[in-house]
């Protein structure tokens, strides 16, 4: 922990995680609750010197609005805090708990087409997305395999509002390049971050993905892969602070 201290210690605690779960979940992980308090958060994140941090719900698919509207109340309390939303896309008034996210001034919204199970690039799902971006709300997906490969969100990707990938992996790399796309770097490589952030040193945010990842190994890989210098500084903080930059 000295030498992480010590690699940090140019940001003087202005690290911006980018992947944060808060509140209950639902137990959809047999092995792990994800279950997270502001107390918990607060006592992992700031003793690696977070000052912002991106966060959502935990997956709880029946209880989401009432989980939104929970956080946006912690939010008008907490300027440390870019607080997004949940929807589930495949429930019938999805287009309305759209519309509420934006009226309880969450800046965005966390999709997982695991948890929800649906791929992103359905027909039927257009309108969903289509009205969160006419209300000008950021969208935060969850990638990996299956319905969320990162091939199924080219649709999206380059919208007038921000498109972050959850996961960086080399999957995600071609829409790094399409406008305002990014990518957190949670759960991902040494060795794909080095080279996402090669590519687009203004595209890749750090994420931790707590509680469900240990916040000082995802930064740590952070430090291996980026070199000190401006583009560890973009990548640790000033990305997420240069999109959101607004919230506070």
């Amino acid at each position: 922990m000295d030498e992480l201290a010590a690699a940090l210690a140019p940001l003087a605690g202005r690290l911006c995680d980018a992947h944060v779960h808060i509140g209950p979940s639902d137990p959809w992980v047999p092995e792990l609750d994800p279950s997270s308090s502001l107390t918990d958060m607060d006592a992992t994140l700031s003793a690696l010197g977070t000052q912002r941090a991106l966060v959502f719900p935990n997956p709880s698919t029946h209880s989401y609005p009432e989980r939104n509207r929970e956080l946006a109340r912690t939010a008008r309390e907490r300027d440390d805090l870019i607080p997004f939303g949940r929807v589930d896309p495949r429930h019938p008034d999805a287009v309305a708990h759209v519309e509420e996210v934006g009226r309880l001034g969450l800046v965005g919204i966390k999709l997982h087409p695991v948890v929800e199970c649906f791929r992103p690039d359905h027909p039927e799902l257009a309108d969903v997305f289509e009205r969160a971006r006419d209300l000008g709300l950021a969208l935060v997906f969850h990638t990996g395999a299956g319905f969320a490969s990162p091939k199924y969100l080219n649709k999206l990707a380059g919208g007038p509002t921000p498109l972050i990938l959850c996961h960086l992996s080399r999957g995600c790399l071609p829409l790094l390049k399409k406008r305002n796309v990014y990518a957190d770097t949670s759960n991902a490589s040494v060795r794909v971050i080095a080279e996402a952030v090669r590519a687009s040193p203004r595209r890749v945010l750090y994420g931790s993905d707590h509680p469900y990842l240990d916040a000082r190994v995802e930064l740590a890989k952070v430090l291996a892969a980026v070199p000190r210098g401006r583009a560890r500084r973009l990548v640790l903080a000033g990305n997420l602070d240069r999109i959101f930059r607004s919230v506070r």
